[in-house]
């Protein structure tokens, strides 16, 4: 089986967060998606947040979960979208006007996005 395979080859590499997610993905298909919804939640509250567009002082940008655990994205200008976590890192958001794009955690906190753009987290 893919899965399997899969969380095998994270267990080889020590990779336990993947592990872990590969796991909950088992169990989900077993029918308890509990451990599942768990980890995306925690995975979310990483990216939660004010963040300044640019850097820009002013130009506010904000992360935050809504009630069903998807990520909810404003800009600066107030558009809003939804969207998923796609990795340990990386997420994507649907925007009504920009179309859809992935964010990418940086180290130092802000998120590089799809379009070039970057958002640092407001201090």
């Amino acid at each position: 089986m893919w899965l399997d395979g899969k969380m095998a080859e994270a267990d080889n590499a020590d990779n336990l967060p993947l592990l872990d997610r590969y796991q909950a993905y088992a169990s989900c298909l077993t029918g308890d998606c509990s451990r599942l919804k768990t980890l995306t939640q925690a995975q979310i509250s990483q990216f939660a947040g004010t963040y300044l567009f640019r850097g820009i002082p002013g130009q506010t940008a904000f992360i935050a979960q809504s009630p069903d655990g998807t990520i909810v994205a404003t800009t600066e200008k107030g558009e809003q979208g939804q969207g998923k976590v796609l990795g340990a890192n990386t997420f994507s958001v649907n925007f009504p006007t920009l179309g859809g794009m992935t964010g990418t955690l940086n180290p130092d906190g802000s998120i590089k996005w799809s379009n070039g753009e970057t958002w640092a987290r407001q201090k």
